[in-house]
């Protein structure tokens, strides 16, 4: 073996000034590379996540520069400068630069500005590292081929040719090599790093060293700690990779990291400051020693534990209870090859023997467990409330906000996974708005297929200040926390890269991006990331681990049944408190059927490519009780009413979507059983007029409009047709029509979606149904404005954004509840239907507004 004596010591010594474990490996690879920098002048050190490449180039780089001698310029030990850029965080023309098209103007790129800057520098005998961390695809790196091979040139469109100094080495850090081309990879130099060879050791020697110093006061604490870790931590995730199913994929090294982050949220307030010298902690360092077995307990529950789904959190829990519990080792299934460690000996009073421990909240004040629900006051639905704003706590929701805000109140950034309908948006955004610190600043951001990488960072640019030259971040004294929703939705590129990830991940790994004209790097602070996003599929994808791996995850898992029930139950308690016995006895009844009809929709309406809007969520079971809690007991005593209003809404919310007479079938079976099984009436009671429909517009010159049984379906013709005189002779442009009983029904169906606030519809029908015109009828009823664009030649994203930006502003500054009806002949460019989109989800279109309005 050669011996590298300086270069060893140095890079041993580099790596413990970081925390970093310089084990044989890790600086075998640092030598690899200092080997490959001799002889080759591109090179790409390639691995999955959590290898250590960045670690490896950052500390040879910091182990060369300590070695530089003034008097020795030939010598390979120089100080070394890295310039770093993300390939995909910018497009190609910015990259490399590229001709305006109108004007016929240069402007230069990042690569190209970054590559001349290196070679300006080539009177000093200083080393330049450019490193291009970022997926590897041939529509950028053919370009690079005329530098890697020996002409050493990187020749640009504008005719401009740029040669490599003796000094430069062009580096690459990539995941995998799947998409580039024999090409490259034939003219780079190789040095693979994997994570499976560092293994866990080194995170947990690196952790430990880390621990605040007022620990020494009791060194049993950080004793215990490792002995936890090197027992627990390698049997745990052989069995979280063998037995449980995570909402979306985690490497082995996160686990790992987000249990040490949760453990150092509850450690930080022991760190030392100039308020608190040392010596004052002494007690309360004490007290924290006898509860270290069930504080790494209940954090190891919510790190490992908290990624994966439902029924797997119950596997881990078994698997808790016996590392913990000699009478319950066998409750956790074998697994070939793997021997459960030795019993842990913890605190376990609270617990009962076998219990789910997901259900339990560690109490480091009582010292014991107790259930999540008894960490927060009992609910109540505050008078007044409208229906959209009741957001009732579940056991799901509680637990899983309680870890979020432990995260990110001390700067952990965290990713929350989960099927649609879970809450997760909402109850991140009601942490953010009502309960966040006044410091915290919130930002929102709704990813969607067509977000583009420049819009993204121009959105974020604008909420920043320059703190010095550099520097930008929140307004002092601030801390930005950045809510990306639905973070898988960016769609793929050709080779699979997703520019908007690739951006954040700039930011993760590298703290900065560049500006874009002035082609500098600058650094972004006191920023904490927030994402949540479905699971794959769907339009969702796969996203990259080197992004994942910054986050802690922290899975919203399908409610339980008796979450659903006990939101449900809260919610109609509190509408229906001045209805008659007779009524209020149906509540039950009405909660569990509607659960049942949702389960059987999920499980035999599926979709298929003719029925692809048969997507079911909870949020459907939330429309069904929006209908039921919108009757008043004015208008309702008798019990049928009731019942009748509860299979209309089914109808509306299930019916109207199903496209023949088979599935309709199917729900009209599932009522008629529900309604003889829980309700105790007969079908033909129920269902004893031809159609049911319930409305508030069939008494016009009403002052308070009700939400009611209409039974005199000649009565409702009547009111429609004045409606529609009413509206041929305001409008120029008069429908003439005839209101047949379903073209009734079909007004009556879009005005039950309208009177509900965020009621937006999609009608699906053959060309000439009356889609257009009957919604125009029901706006008019609703008394509502109508939007609507008009493609002329020409009409373009430019002119749509303008005509959105009207509506928007007509809503906002003059509160007139405005209809825009959209129509698919409209639609003259995809990113229309993006847009639309943006408001459906958050109400605004990002960069709809200039700087300056």
């Amino acid at each position: 073996a050669m011996d590298y004596g300086r270069l060893q010591e140095a890079c041993q010594q580099n790596s413990r000034d970081v925390h970093l474990q310089p084990t044989e490996y890790f600086i075998q690879k640092q030598f690899e590379l200092f080997d490959m920098i001799q002889v080759r002048h591109g090179m790409m050190l390639v691995g999955p996540t959590g290898g250590g490449k960045t670690c490896c180039y950052r500390t040879l780089q910091a182990a060369c520069s300590s070695l530089q001698e003034d008097s020795n310029p030939s010598s390979p030990y120089q100080k070394v400068h890295v310039h770093c850029l993300n390939p995909k965080a910018i497009t190609q023309n910015q990259l490399y630069g590229s001709f305006d098209e109108v004007t016929r103007e240069w402007s230069d790129g990042v690569a190209a500005e970054e590559i001349r800057n290196a070679v300006r520098d080539a009177g000093s005998p200083d080393h330049h590292w450019i490193m291009f961390d970022g997926p590897v695809d041939a529509l950028w790196i053919e370009s690079m081929n005329t530098v890697l091979d020996d002409n050493k040139k990187l020749c640009l469109v504008s005719g401009e040719i740029i040669a490599l100094t003796e000094k430069m080495r062009m580096q690459f850090e990539v995941e995998d090599l799947e998409v580039a081309s024999p090409a490259t990879v034939s003219r780079c130099g190789m040095i693979y790093m994997e994570p499976e060879s560092l293994g866990l050791q080194p995170f947990i020697d690196s952790w430990i060293e880390q621990l605040p110093e007022t620990f020494a006061f009791q060194p049993k604490i950080g004793e215990s700690l490792r002995g936890f870790c090197e027992a627990v931590l390698p049997p745990s995730i052989v069995y979280c990779r063998k037995r449980l199913i995570e909402v979306v994929k985690t490497q082995d090294n996160n686990l790992v990291q987000s249990l040490f982050r949760l453990l150092d949220c509850y450690f930080s307030k022991y760190i030392p400051n100039e308020l608190r010298p040392a010596a004052s902690f002494k007690e309360e360092v004490a007290e924290l020693a006898e509860c270290v077995g069930p504080l790494f307990f209940f954090c190891l529950i919510w790190s490992l534990g908290g990624s994966c789904d439902g029924p797997s959190r119950r596997l881990f829990s078994d698997w808790a209870w016996a590392l913990v519990s000699e009478d319950l080792r066998e409750t956790a299934s074998a697994i070939p090859n793997v021997t459960l460690p030795p019993v842990q000996d913890i605190e376990l009073e609270g617990l009962n023997p076998g219990c789910a421990f997901h259900d339990y909240f560690y109490s480091l004040e009582l010292k014991k467990w107790v259930p999540w629900m008894q960490t927060i006051p009992t609910y109540e639905v505050p008078r007044g409330a409208r229906y959209e704003e009741i957001v009732v706590p579940s056991i799901d929701s509680v637990r899983l906000m309680y870890c979020f805000q432990h995260l990110v109140l001390q700067d952990k950034h965290v990713l929350c996974p989960g099927p649609t309908g879970t809450g997760k948006s909402a109850n991140i955004a009601l942490w953010l708005q009502k309960e966040a610190p006044d410091h915290f600043q919130a930002t929102f951001i709704n990813f969607s297929a067509q977000t583009h990488v420049n819009q993204l960072q121009d959105l974020i640019d604008s909420k920043l200040e320059k703190r010095r030259r550099g520097v930008y971040g929140p307004p002092a004294g601030k801390k930005m926390v950045l809510f990306v929703d639905d973070l898988n939705m960016p769609i793929k590129e050709y080779y699979g890269a997703q520019p908007p990830i690739e951006l954040l991940r700039q930011w993760h790994d590298h703290s900065g991006w560049y500006n874009r004209k002035e082609l500098k790097k600058f650094d972004i602070t006191d920023v904490i990331m927030v994402s949540a996003m479905g699971p794959p599929g769907g339009g969702r994808t796969f996203i990259t681990e080197r992004l994942k791996r910054h986050y802690s995850t922290l899975a919203y898992t399908e409610f339980q049944d008796e979450s659903i029930t006990q939101i449900f139950r809260t919610i109609t308690d509190y509408f229906y408190t001045s209805f008659d016995e007779g009524v209020k006895e149906l509540l039950p009844q009405a909660i569990s059927s509607t659960l049942h009809i949702f389960k059987q929709a999920l499980k035999d309406l599926l979709p298929t490519p003719a029925k692809s809007h048969y997507l079911f969520n909870l949020r459907d079971i939330w429309k069904v009780f929006q209908g039921i809690c919108s009757l008043r007991s004015k208008k309702v005593q008798d019990p049928i009413i009731a019942v009748r209003c509860f299979c209309h809404e089914n109808i509306r919310v299930y019916g109207d979507r199903l496209i023949n007479a088979e599935d309709r079938g199917w729900l009209g079976g599932k009522l008629d059983g529900m309604l003889t099984e829980s309700f105790t009436f007969k079908p033909e009671q129920v269902f004893s007029s031809e159609r049911i429909i319930f409305g508030d517009f069939n008494d016009p010159s009403a002052a308070e409009k009700f939400y009611y049984e209409i039974e005199d379906l000649g009565k409702m013709k009547t009111v429609m047709e004045q409606s529609l005189d009413d509206y041929n002779n305001m409008n120029a442009v008069a429908m003439p029509l005839v209101m047949f009983t379903d073209a009734c029904e079909h007004v009556a169906r879009v005005c039950r979606v309208l009177r509900q606030p965020s009621g937006n519809a999609l009608l699906l029908g053959v060309g000439g149904s009356g889609r257009q015109s009957l919604s125009r009828l029901a706006s008019f009823m609703s008394e509502f404005d109508l939007f609507q664009i008009e493609v002329v030649k020409g009409y373009g994203m430019n002119e749509f954004k303008d005509d959105l930006k009207t509506c928007l502003m007509k809503c906002g500054n003059e509160l007139k509840t405005t209809t825009f009806l959209f129509a698919d002949t409209q639609i003259v460019n995809e990113q229309m239907v993006e847009a639309i989109n943006n408001v459906l989800n958050s109400g605004d279109v990002p960069n709809l507004y200039k700087g300056e309005d």
